[in-house]
């Protein structure tokens, strides 16, 4: 798939073999932003426990 193809959200989408360098349909499609986080351990919630004391 097109490059400027794959961020918009027509169904209009042309192949790769394709150059399209304006498109004057073109409609961003919305981004989820994700957050990534590191899950605590019972071991370590244990060791603040323990240092808190």
């Amino acid at each position: 798939m097109n490059k400027l193809c794959r961020d918009c959200r027509r169904n209009c989408k042309q192949t790769e073999a394709v150059k399209v360098v304006e498109c004057k349909k073109y409609s961003r499609a919305p981004v989820q932003m994700e957050i990534s986080f590191k899950a605590t351990s019972q071991k370590s919630k244990q060791k603040r426990i323990k240092k808190n004391d």
